[in-house]
């Protein structure tokens, strides 16, 4: 029996995961120029919006499966 997923990966989790990406990515440039290089507060954010990524690959890889698995559903019938 698979893990249940998270409330926010139940619904449209590729555009989800993708939105997540996006943002982290966003941060990143916004941290890179404004934050002074090498600070704690540098790393603490940016480690948490690694992990924001990681977690908007997870819903990526989660849709793509979906529409896989959709797809050979509809297929089969």
């Amino acid at each position: 029996m698979p893990a249940e997923r998270p409330h926010w990966m139940r619904r449209h989790p590729f555009k989800r995961g993708l939105a997540l990406l996006i943002f982290a990515q966003i941060l990143f440039v916004v941290i890179g120029t404004v934050v002074k290089p090498g600070s704690v507060v540098a790393d603490l954010l940016s480690f948490s919006l690694l992990v924001a990524m990681v977690i908007g690959l997870a819903g990526v890889v989660v849709g793509i499966r979906d529409a896989l698995k959709r797809r050979r559903a509809k297929a089969a019938s």
